[in-house]
């Protein structure tokens, strides 16, 4: 065996423990903070449309009335008949 791959006996303490326990719970945080930072500008941008590239009403569309206080199987359906 290639003496850079000979594996060598290694004993760690409590302390080495404890000092690898903490570096990952700080990647872990570090991965968690940067992934939410990431995730919170994609959901910002994804909902951020200028009301120009929404769609606009016109005579005819269907459109889902909406309930607050009723589940949304039980929304109405309608058609635009005038403006």
């Amino acid at each position: 065996m290639p003496q850079e791959l000979t594996l060598t006996e290694t004993s760690s303490t409590a302390a080495d423990l404890q000092r690898r326990a903490c570096y990952h719970q700080r990647l872990a945080a570090e991965l968690r903070q940067m992934w939410r930072k990431a995730h919170l500008q994609l959901l910002r941008s994804a909902h951020s449309h200028p009301p120009a590239l929404l769609p606009q009403l016109k005579v005819g569309n269907i459109v889902i009335a909406i309930a607050n206080n009723a589940p949304q199987m039980q929304w109405k359906l309608g058609r635009v008949t005038s403006l």
